[in-house]
């Protein structure tokens, strides 16, 4: 029996290339905001109990945990809009077969966001249990909500797997069923990984260049990114030691992207390195621009392992392309206008950090 629904015979609003372009272009934004409430919150967090120094550290970082979560999921639309465009007969039939979990997504976000705005605003407290409570609740709501994302786009491309979905009378689905394989876990070790140097990156940043206080120890900071960057390959080699076999034969002529994408987390390691020796605006600047890359990098390697994977059962390239250029230049026109907004609004939200604690 074939699982695939066939594909939508209206076709591609624009070339394919614009398409993926957009699709990764939109999940490397996304997973800049994303890893810092992936990994951040819980980062963060544990910073609270640490000396004054690090304390206020922990404060300044999940304090914008609503900002990067607004601009995370809003940034998240994007690759999530592209891939249902794609590939539209996968997307949708592995999010059905695991129907309660995936909808599941949109109400626990909520409900981490709101413990996470409760954490931001009420910190500063004498009672400080009830924003602590909030804030650790939020950040393992985050951690599941990975491993739904890994776990759904993990079983899209894998429709032979489809069928081991219990089904009910008449075709029907329960959608109680979370396809958590090896290689999902494995992807949410690569992922935690990334979310941990660029956690990193982002602390050399805002502590070399952004924070006006003073009460940051630079030497305690350069500490820190350097404990998170060795964390942060350890993981990611963790999750990558058995899925990078899994994927190397997608690659092709394209086998660069699989090794830049495996050395940017070392090169990031290099860069806290650096900056554990010498803190200042230069290496705070290096890391953070080597983990941008990084995170780019890998947002192509995916792209293309996706690509790849799928190409058996469907090629994309042999889609009908019914062209519609004013949508697309209207999306284009208005995402361009949304990230000069958000970098405006970001810069905004640093100056007023800078007055409060």
């Amino acid at each position: 029996m074939n699982f695939i629904p066939s594909f939508d015979p209206i076709g591609f609003p624009a070339p394919l290339w614009i398409l993926l372009a957009l699709k990764v272009f939109g999940f490397w934004l996304h997973t800049i905001f994303m890893n810092l409430w992936f990994a951040g919150f819980l980062v963060g967090l544990l910073l609270l109990f640490q000396n004054n120094s690090l304390r206020i550290l922990g404060e300044k970082l999940t304090k914008g945990m609503p900002i990067f979560i607004a601009f995370g999921v809003n940034a998240g639309i994007v690759p999530l809009l592209f891939t249902q465009v794609i590939y539209p007969q996968f997307f949708y039939t592995s999010s059905i077969l695991q129907g309660w979990f995936w909808l599941s997504v949109i109400p626990l976000v909520l409900l981490a966001y709101y413990l996470a705005y409760i954490y931001s605003t009420n910190i500063g407290e004498n009672n400080r249990k009830l924003p602590l409570a909030a804030g650790w609740i939020s950040t393992a709501i985050f951690l599941f909500i990975g491993l739904i994302f890994t776990s759904q786009f993990q079983f899209m491309t894998e429709p032979d797997k489809w069928r081991l979905v219990p089904f009910g009378p008449g075709g029907s689905v329960k959608g109680l069923y979370l396809s958590v394989s090896s290689a999902s876990f494995q992807r949410y070790f690569i992922m935690f990984g990334l979310a941990l140097s660029t956690t990193a990156a982002y602390i050399a940043f805002y502590s070399s260049l952004l924070h006006k206080g003073g009460e940051i120890k630079l030497e305690e900071t350069g500490q820190i990114v350097f404990a998170l960057s060795l964390l942060g390959i350890a993981s990611f080699g963790t999750g990558s030691l058995r899925y990078l076999p899994k994927i190397s034969q997608f690659f092709g002529s394209l086998s660069v992207f699989k090794y830049l994408a495996g050395v940017g987390p070392l090169l990031t390691l290099i860069g806290a390195t650096i900056y554990l020796i010498k803190q200042n605006k230069v290496t705070a600047l290096l890391i953070t621009g080597i983990q941008l890359l990084s995170l780019l990098f890998n947002a192509i390697a995916r792209q293309i392992v996706q690509y790849y994977e799928l190409l058996r059962y469907f090629d994309p390239k042999k889609a009908t392309l019914r062209l519609q250029l004013s949508p697309v230049l209207i999306f284009i026109i208005f995402f361009a206008a949304g990230i000069l907004l958000s970098a405006l609004l970001l810069t905004k939200f640093h100056r007023a950090s800078n007055r409060t604690v």
